[in-house]
């Protein structure tokens, strides 16, 4: 069963073995508790590209294949001052 330990196991997994993970952090909907985002963040598209390859992140897409209703990518860049 997928939950809160798996999402903190694979978090760690990434910080641990891969290099350009700047952030990763998972939240759960206050007012729809059964909802979750995720807030990444890496160095540069590489680092990015690199990480779709990794074993852990296929194990996620895997394991939550039929859990995942929608999927949004959103290419950010920093505010400076």
């Amino acid at each position: 069963m997928w939950c809160k330990y798996t999402t903190f196991a694979i978090i760690f997994t990434y910080f641990y073995n891969e290099v350009g993970v700047l952030l990763l952090f998972p939240m759960q909907m206050q007012e729809t508790p059964t909802q979750f985002r995720i807030v990444e963040v890496y160095a540069d598209e590489e680092a990015y590209q690199q990480h779709l390859t990794t074993p852990h992140f296929k194990h996620y897409k895997e394991t939550t294949l039929k859990m995942v209703k929608s999927l949004k990518l959103n290419e950010v860049r920093a505010v400076r001052g």
